[in-house]
């Protein structure tokens, strides 16, 4: 997104003639004082313009086009716009209501050149150009954290415990925890968590993570009979989910990195990590589910839930693992460590700042499916199976 920003010594007619179409530019000096255009420059060389202040259409000399670039001009088409407004709350924000479409999206392009809807765009915009700076300058910084790099090195299962204590690779991956929430606690606020297909996962999987999926869509209300009052809200959370037409500085593709399911208790965000038969074991989820943690424990990303995804009363959120019970050699000492280590006062002070607590939950498929519809799976917990850790007593 650099583009929209002059090049250092381009002029005014440069930009025109490389802005071919429509095109906002913003913080411009017209007549001695600062203000905001819409251009439209047609291929033929004909063009016209407008400030935010008046409707009435100018002719433009692209030569000798009556407003000059200024230090903090920006230059957006249109199609910059859209993308930025799509993704990016601050931008979506200063899109009046006729610019949206049915499907949610934004297309300035709706809007008319000289109405009184652009001046109002050209304002906000305007007014948001720290915002736009911000929003530039985050997709340069590296995404690659050291979390990043433990949660992709994970193997089926880590040592987080030894001896009643946490271990240095334990200790290692909370520190990279505070050092990752830092950096994404900085990104700009988001739109969107890539969950709004309602038409996805509609038929009978195989694969147990989505079968248990697919049960709890079909049963949200406390699917797997917890004591506490666990309920199904969505799955595959995307926390950095933006459209193919930005990019993230990372050596990953973050449109492919979800957290598994997102829960409610009692009106609190439980974002959680599934791991079925098969699979890694609980101590490899939870490190996999703190580096998903260390990018949702901030203030922005808790405002963006309530925005996005309603019906959660509180902003306060939870952790959870929920791992189907195997007979595995090392699965049960796993678990258990899994559970110390997240009842240890060190993982208490690191995480207690942002969470409530962290819940881990044994299940089993029941082997008679009491579900209305014949054939749906149906899980449960196990006697026993529940942790609950709280970090905020």
């Amino acid at each position: 997104m650099n583009h929209i920003r002059p090049q250092p010594g381009e002029t005014t007619a440069a930009v025109l003639r490389r802005s071919v179409g429509r095109v906002l530019l913003l913080n411009v000096m017209v007549d001695g004082a600062a203000t905001s255009v819409c251009v439209n420059v047609e291929g033929g060389g004909s063009a016209a313009w407008r400030r935010k202040e008046e409707g009435k259409r100018r002719p433009l000399d692209l030569d000798s086009p009556g407003f000059s670039l200024t230090e903090r001009t920006l230059v957006l088409v249109y199609d910059d716009v859209n993308m930025l407004a799509n993704n990016f709350h601050a931008v979506r924000e200063a899109m009046p209501a006729k610019a949206v479409k049915t499907d949610g999206s934004v297309a300035v392009g709706k809007l008319p050149r000289d109405g009184a809807d652009m001046g109002h765009v050209l304002a906000e915009l305007e007014r948001r150009y720290d915002d736009l700076l911000a929003i530039c300058t985050t997709l340069d910084v590296s995404l690659d954290t050291k979390l990043f790099s433990l949660r992709r090195a994970v193997g089926h299962s880590v040592g987080l415990m030894k001896d009643g204590d946490v271990t240095e690779y334990a200790t290692g991956v909370l520190s990279a925890f505070s050092e990752s929430q830092r950096v994404y606690a900085g990104l700009p606020v988001l739109r969107g968590f890539g969950t709004e297909n309602p038409g996805r996962g509609q038929n009978l999987p195989n694969k147990g993570d989505a079968r248990l999926r697919y049960y709890m869509q079909r049963n949200p209300n406390n699917p797997l009979a917890a004591s506490r009052p666990l309920d199904y809200v969505a799955y595959e959370l995307k926390p950095l989910n933006i459209s193919d037409g930005l990019k993230w500085n990372c050596s990953f593709d973050p449109r492919t990195e979800s957290v598994d399911l997102l829960l409610s208790l009692a009106g609190s965000h439980v974002f959680t990590e599934v791991k079925m038969a098969g699979d890694k074991f609980v101590s490899a989820a939870v490190v996999q589910l703190l580096y998903y943690a260390s990018i949702l424990a901030n203030d922005k990303q808790r405002e963006r839930l309530a925005r996005e995804i309603k019906g959660f009363p509180s902003q306060e959120a939870w952790l959870c693992v929920i791992a189907q019970q195997r007979d595995d050699a090392g699965f049960a000492s796993d678990l258990g460590a899994a559970v110390s280590f997240l009842r240890h006062e060190e993982t208490r002070e690191t995480l207690g700042p942002f969470f409530c607590g962290a819940a881990v939950l044994v299940i089993e498929e029941n082997p008679e499916p009491f579900c209305a519809m014949k054939g749906t799976p149906s899980f449960r917990v196990l006697r026993d199976g529940e942790h609950f850790i709280e970090w905020r007593k």
